[in-house]
């Protein structure tokens, strides 16, 4: 309890609030969350008092994850002085207030799913081609579409449209 009040500045003031960004140390993959974090800083109608960036891994990040019962990461929270604010309306569509903190909590996949230790909403692409078809579409653009368009794609994987588990897949779908 001593460490976590260590965390938090004493008498930040009216309209005055910090920014802690905690990221998982596990998922590179995971929804970025600093532009945001950057845009209110700029934009808000509150005093930023800082922000401040933290890992899961670190004393603070954890610290933070279990007082504030934080299950998804990246995580964005703010503390201080915001009751009326525009960024408390906004950020109670996305997350939740608790006592003096406002937490951004329904964060887009990829996330880190903290209880399970996994990452949820990443996508695995699997392409069966047939590589003597010159009418055929470029697969790279395909997957290059899907991750402009916001998908997360872990892997990709091309299977040849005459090969065992080719065949199989295609059967499988009915394609």
């Amino acid at each position: 309890e001593a460490r976590e009040q260590a965390l938090l500045p004493q008498n930040l003031g009216e309209k005055t609030v910090w920014l802690a960004l905690i990221k998982p140390s596990k998922c590179l993959e995971c929804f970025d969350l600093k532009p945001l974090a950057e845009s209110i800083k700029q934009s808000s109608d509150l005093n930023v008092f800082s922000l401040f960036e933290l890992s899961d891994s670190s004393d603070e990040g954890k610290a933070l994850i279990k007082q504030l019962r934080i299950e998804r990461l990246p995580a964005l929270v703010a503390f201080g002085s915001f009751q009326g604010s525009a960024l408390e309306k906004e950020w109670l569509e996305f997350g939740v207030k608790d006592g003096n903190y406002l937490i951004l909590s329904k964060i887009p996949a990829p996330y880190y799913n903290v209880n399970s230790g996994e990452i949820a909403g990443l996508v695995d692409a699997l392409i069966v081609r047939k590589p003597d078809c010159i009418e055929c579409f470029d697969y790279n653009k395909i997957v290059s579409d899907i991750k402009e368009a916001g998908v997360a794609v872990s892997k990709v994987e091309v299977l040849d449209f005459n090969s065992g588990k080719g065949k199989e897949l295609l059967e499988k779908t009915g394609l």
